[in-house]
């Protein structure tokens, strides 16, 4: 056990801390005042926290017992394997980064490792280093690295590592810790035997301390130069340059002090005590000694991750971080400073005094006087709720019990109030400058004094019958009320003006008033608002972020705001309210202090108000529902590091990738996820991001304070991944890190499948074309066939109907002209029906050309029609026509019809021209599926042959085929059974026609 306790020790001494003090003008916060956060194995952090130090990138190494850790502030990281090479051993007792930008590694077992980049280099005993714990690491000024060991100090030189001894006038083999100052000197502790001390190019060391059986374990260098050493024994002291007197030498006795020191930019002595961490502040007297002013401790019971300092770092922020057995511990300065009051001091009303004291009362305890260093306490005046001071110096004071208190140069004398108010608490107190007196009082209303005399309760005329939240006085000698509601009243020598909703005021209950520079501005529940020249107009912040519970407002003389409310203090900057005046729709930039800052508690938002006044000095007081707060708006500690900005790792489709120059990422690549982070330690939360992916985003992303960046649907292609970020007081790293992706096409992506797409589509371009082509082609010819059939349909028409006609005529009139020359008396019957038959051939003709169905179809069947026919045209002959119907008699589809009345009328008319018969007949069958008629005689006959016919000018036998071939027929000449000529035309019926009974 005591071993073990040693060695925490030991290791909690490897890093020493070197870096420039800050803001001379800040004062240094007390340790219990600085913002203070842990990270425990519940927040991921690591336990046994032996070394910590910060690379030149910004980021923090943990050297644990378990390995070796990053940290950017949000997430930790451990770190194994680098370029295929780890540590020998995961318990790591040490750690120094270098400006090179490498960490150097000490091993409680022994050994060394350099990580720089993605490279691990590993140091043992076969390079010259023992098996024994590494204490601390450092570099000279002429880049040899030093090693203090549990075996001694050890030297590395042309990549070897040798021990020192006594030729350098070292003891050797003996527990050592190294330092090496801003100066280049080398300091040594020798656990048992003391301190020694080699200055750069001196070759041998000389003691400066003689440890007198105390172990000499730490070391330390302040900014301003100044070495300070620990002993076991709980002491620390002073080492200044050579060998030193008793005038140099300080030393304080700290206790329960474990050895572990270091200091921090103020030159406060961080030191390992049992049971946390203590702060030592000295500071120089006349004699330029040192004495100590305060020791603080902070344990477990105050927050810490564990009840062991082994390790503190002060960052290049200013922030100081401890390592503990339990976690790592971070503590910064704010930009508040809170005032220090007594216990149980809530709710404080507070109000500036002439000699920059501030008195401060609240509604449970006395007022008390806080001078800058000290707390003094004043006569006795409880439950103070309301404080004012006038314009001429005078401090007034009222409290919950409706009792008023005025000053008289230092000392207060009580003042006289109305019976009325007795007993009721005093909302708010104002004066004009000619000296009348205005109280509010709860439940009460509004009163007024003028020439000594008390006006009655709410007897101004024109004011609301109610109670002021707060009241204040102009320059002007008016007087300005708040009340609920959205109600804003001026009283202006007897004149009273009550402005409410309907004049534009939309804030909700106004709890602060603020006259300057020829305009008002009020706040209250739910807003800020600037009243000038009869117009009132909004402060906008963010969409996200809004000014809420305002019941302080200050302007400066320079035209900065500052404002007390719900959210926090605020300051918006006089140019943003400029701009916001010139756009009411303009969301101002601000500053916002919150508990990050240091701040605790909410701005009271009743009483006591108002809850921030400007002291004379031109300091700021606000007040919370917990304490007090003084900020110096002209000296608030600033971070100005720009922060580093690194990306951490890149996801595609869930798997991560190796980051390179260019990464190249699979083709068809669905989501992508990049992940980076800025190192700004001291306020993390705060850092704020944008990012852009050039060749995909028109402008940045504002991603506020998420650290990761998604897309998706990402086209083939090469692009540029950038990240900027500013820290927490909105100081931007404008170059930020970028990096390349490259997502290759698939093969529908790619050039190729691009143009074998065209060229498929040039050929199916090619193919619809040709297959239009054809129909194009095809509907022409189909058109020219059809004028060609409906030429012919015409021709036949013609030649059936004009023809037919007129060959009837012409017999006809054969007839006649036997007649006449005889003398029959009927010729002129005859000659009267031969004229109604040429106007039925010429009707005809017409309904032919125009494919319109024949007048004799419309009146009766096609037997009708065709023995109708042939009975004409056998006027005046001695040919015989007999008739026979055979089946079920019934009307044919309308085009059989037509066609069977055509070729029976072409047959007939050919046996009256040709046949010299004395005898023709028409034979109709009727099956139940097809249809036939034939015209026989017994003449002399016709030729067979309709293309022989057709070639000596008959057209009617080919006429007669060719009709009924376009309708599924056929047409058959042959000789009869009278000897003469039958023609015969046979047609396939469809399932449905029209049945009409037999006719014989």
């Amino acid at each position: 056990m005591q071993t073990r306790f040693r060695f925490v020790l030991r290791v909690a001494l490897c890093v020493v801390a070197s870096f420039r003090t800050g803001n001379a003008q800040q004062s240094v916060p007390t340790l219990r005042h600085m913002h203070h956060t842990a990270w425990t194995l519940r927040e991921g952090a690591p336990a046994e926290v032996f070394a910590l130090a910060q690379t030149t990138d910004g980021y923090l190494w943990l050297g644990t017992s378990t390995g070796l850790v990053r940290f950017d502030g949000v997430e930790f990281e451990r770190i194994g394997v680098v370029g295929g090479v780890s540590l020998p051993s995961q318990n790591i007792s040490a750690l120094r980064a270098l400006p090179d930008g490498s960490l150097w590694i000490g091993l409680r077992f022994g050994g060394v490792g350099r990580l720089f980049g993605d490279r691990l280099q590993i140091f043992t005993e076969s390079d010259g280093l023992p098996p024994n714990t590494v204490y601390s690491l450092a570099r000279d000024p002429s880049g040899a690295m030093w090693a203090g060991t549990r075996a001694g100090v050890y030297v590395q030189r042309d990549k070897k590592w040798a021990a020192l001894g006594a030729r350098d006038s070292l003891p050797a083999k003996s527990p050592s810790v190294v330092l090496i100052d801003q100066q280049g000197t080398l300091w040594v502790t020798i656990e048992r035997i003391g301190v020694f001390r080699r200055a750069a190019g001196a070759e041998r060391f000389s003691r400066v301390h003689n440890a007198e059986g105390a172990a000499v374990i730490g070391l330390t260098e302040t900014p301003t130069g100044e070495i300070w050493a620990s002993a076991e024994r709980g002491t620390v002291f002073r080492l200044s340059g050579a060998t030193p007197s008793a005038a140099s030498q300080f030393a304080e006795k700290i206790g329960d002090f474990t050895g572990l020191i270091r200091s921090d930019h103020d030159a406060n002595l961080w030191v390992g005590t049992i049971g946390g961490i203590g702060r030592v502040s000295v500071q120089p007297d006349a004699s330029l000694a040192r004495t100590v002013a305060v020791i603080e401790r902070f344990s477990l019971q105050d927050g810490l991750s564990g009840s062991l300092s082994t390790a503190v770092l002060v960052d290049r922020e200013g922030s100081v971080w401890v390592g503990t057995e339990g976690g790592l511990d971070r503590f910064r300065p704010t930009k508040l400073t809170t005032v220090d009051l007594p216990p149980q001091f809530s709710a404080p009303a507070i109000v500036a005094e002439e000699n920059g004291a501030l008195l401060v009362g609240n509604v449970y305890q006395p007022v008390v006087r806080l001078a800058p260093r000290a707390v003094a306490v004043d006569v006795a005046m409880p439950e103070v709720g309301a404080v004012y001071r006038s314009a001429d110096g005078t401090r007034w004071l009222g409290n919950e019990s409706g009792k008023l208190w005025h000053s008289s140069g230092t000392t207060f004398v009580s003042d006289v109030v109305p019976d009325s108010i007795t007993g009721f608490p005093i909302q708010a107190i104002a004066r004009e400058t000619s000296g009348a007196l205005w109280l509010s009082v709860v439940n009460r209303g509004v009163y007024r004094r003028s020439n000594g005399s008390w006006s009655q309760r709410n007897a101004v005329a024109g004011l609301p019958q109610a109670t002021a939240l707060t009241i204040i006085g102009d320059s002007t000698d008016a007087v300005w009320l708040g009340y609920t509601a959205n109600r804003l009243a001026r009283y202006d020598k007897g004149t009273v003006r009550v402005f409410t909703a309907s004049d534009g005021i939309n804030i909700g209950n106004v709890t602060a008033i603020s006259p300057s520079h020829g305009h008002i501005w009020i706040g209250g529940e739910s807003g800020l608002m600037r009243y000038e020249r009869g117009i009132f107009t909004s402060v906008e912040g963010r969409p996200d972020v809004h000014f809420r519970g305002i019941t302080g407002i200050v302007e400066r003389a320079n035209g900065d705001l500052w404002l007390n409310g719900a959210e926090g203090i605020t300051e918006i900057d006089s140019s943003q309210l400029a701009l916001s005046m010139a756009d009411s729709k303009y969301n101002v930039r601000f500053e916002r202090f919150d508990s990050r800052d240091g701040l605790a508690g909410v701005a009271p938002q009743l009483r006591p108000l108002p809850s921030v006044i400007s002291g004379r000095d031109g300091d700021l007081w606000f007040t919370t529902s917990t304490n007090a707060y003084r900020v110096d708006p002209d000296h608030l500690r600033r971070n100005t590091i720009v922060p580093p900005v690194h990306i951490k790792a890149l996801f595609a489709d869930g798997v991560r990738y190796a980051l390179s120059d260019t990464t190249a990422l699979p083709a068809n690549t669905r989501e992508m996820q990049v992940r980076y982070t800025a190192l700004s330690l001291a306020v993390p939360d705060r850092v704020h991001f944008r990012y852009q992916l050039i060749g995909s985003d028109t402008g940045w992303h504002d991603a506020g304070t998420r650290r990761d960046a998604f897309y998706t649907n990402l086209r083939p292609g090469t692009y540029q991944f950038r990240v900027i970020a500013s820290n927490d007081d909105g100081v931007w790293n404008e170059a930020g890190a970028a990096m390349f992706v490259s997502i290759p096409p698939t093969f529908v992506q790619s050039s190729a499948f691009l143009m074998l797409s065209i060229l498929s589509l040039a050929l199916f371009v090619w193919y619809v074309w040709r297959a239009r082509l054809r129909t194009v082609s095809r509907g022409i010819r189909d058109r020219y066939e059809m004028r060609i059939a409906e030429r012919t349909r015409i021709s036949q028409e013609l030649h059936d109907t004009l023809l037919q006609g007129f060959t009837g005529i012409t017999l006809q009139l054969q007839s006649v002209k036997r007649g006449i020359a005889l003398g029959d008396a009927a010729a002129a019957q005859v000659l009267e029906r031969i004229l109604t038959e040429a106007d039925v051939a010429l009707r005809e003709a017409r309904y032919a050309v125009w494919d319109m169905r024949p007048a004799e179809l419309e009146s009766g069947d096609v037997v009708d029609a065709l023995v109708t026919f042939a009975q004409s045209a056998l006027v005046g002959l001695t040919t015989e026509l007999r008739w026979h119907v055979a089946g079920d008699r019934r009307r044919l589809p309308p085009d059989i019809e037509l066609a069977v009345l055509r070729i029976g009328r072409e047959a007939v008319a050919n046996v009256i021209k040709h046949a010299d018969a004395t005898l023709l007949t028409l034979d109709f069958r009727y099956a139940a599926k097809a249809f036939e008629v034939c015209v026989a005689d017994d003449g002399c006959g016709v030729a067979a042959d309709a293309d022989s016919a057709f070639s000596r000018g008959h057209w009617g036998i080919s006429s007669m085929k060719d009709r009924a071939t376009s309708l599924g027929g056929s047409v058959t000449i042959s000789q009869s059974a009278l000897g003469g000529t039958a023609v015969c035309a046979a047609f396939v019926l469809p399932h449905s026609s029209n049945a009409h009974s037999s006719v014989s």
